[in-house]
């Protein structure tokens, strides 16, 4: 493991260290505070990449600061939800994941039927704000299984699910050239 990566590892224990010795009502805040800041970056990146591939624009302009290409991957959600146990936030990590689940991108190797007998590659996900493979999304949401039985969160769950399910149904459609 490279220096980097070393320095991360020990920047978010230090940190969790330190939100350890907080008080209940402030690790709450602080949760809530990185729960509301993870949404905008996604929610803000996917506007922008919408807007880019709506107008087929292959240039980006530079004084645009909302045009900054932020992903969430597997490092930084796992840093979040790291934090968010150390604060003992678990049931906001499920909804967090849950509210995460429609905006994975499909198996990117993975291919998808389309039509007679025709294989087809799905299409290049680089427009996702969110690069948090499938697996290790549902494997931090099974983490919390326990919290959404007790927190009764199951009709979330069918919904994020339901949602996930559509966007995929909507993405294969597209791929395939298949109207509705």
């Amino acid at each position: 493991m490279d220096g980097i990566g070393t320095m991360r590892g020990g920047d978010i224990v230090s940190i969790g260290k330190s939100l350890k010795q907080l008080h209940p009502v402030e690790k709450r805040t602080i949760t809530v505070w990185l729960i509301t800041v993870v949404r905008q970056l996604v929610e803000e990146t996917e506007k922008n990449a919408a807007k880019v591939s709506q107008f087929n624009r292959s240039f980006v302009n530079v004084d645009d600061r909302s045009s900054i290409r932020w992903k969430l991957g597997e490092d930084e959600l796992s840093a979040i939800l790291y934090l968010m146990d150390v604060c003992s936030d678990l049931v906001s990590s499920a909804k967090l994941l849950l509210w995460l689940l429609p905006k994975v991108p499909s198996n990117p190797n993975s291919t998808i039927q389309s039509g007679r007998n025709i294989m087809m590659p799905p299409r290049n996900v680089e427009n996702h704000a969110c690069e948090v493979g499938e697996a290790f999304l549902l494997s931090s949401l099974r983490r919390y299984e326990n919290i959404i039985i007790a927190t009764d969160l199951i009709p979330e769950v069918l919904s994020a699910t339901m949602r996930r399910v559509a966007t995929l149904l909507a993405s294969n459609e597209r791929i395939s050239g298949q109207q509705p």
